[in-house]
């Protein structure tokens, strides 16, 4: 870090790097902000903020100032954000989706003799009898 022009933070505290900063920005927590995660299952999950900051500007409002400063005015607001972060995901793959079809000769009996819908009965069963 020594060896940057000029650095900015952007915490919620006073960190190391902090300390080493040019310019440090107070930081809005999430539930002031809202914002967006990425769950195990791949899909982008947003959330809306639950508390009013107590800065007159939010991390992305902060940041969005600052890239117009230095010329970047394509994003005004975290719609614009998303947007643009939207468009470099890759695309997601069509996948097949397969079903099991049962003949007549089969029945509509299911075919996994120890699946948990087996233990779910068998459970019941084993419930039901320890208390007659």
């Amino acid at each position: 870090m020594d060896k940057m022009g000029f650095t900015v933070v952007q915490d919620y505290f006073m960190t190391e790097t902090a300390k080493r900063a040019n310019l440090i920005l107070p930081a809005t927590m999430p539930v002031e902000t809202g914002g967006s995660y990425t769950n195990t299952q791949k899909y982008i999950q947003e959330f809306k903020a639950s508390f009013t900051p107590k800065v007159e500007k939010t991390n992305p409002a902060q940041l969005i100032d600052l890239l117009a400063k230095f010329g970047f005015n394509g994003s005004s607001d975290l719609d614009d954000v998303a947007a643009e972060m939207i468009k470099f995901l890759p695309q997601p793959k069509v996948e097949e989706k397969y079903q099991l079809v049962y003949s007549s000769e089969e029945g509509n009996a299911s075919p996994f003799a120890f699946g948990s819908d087996t233990l779910v009965k068998r459970f019941d069963a084993e419930f039901t009898e320890s208390f007659e």
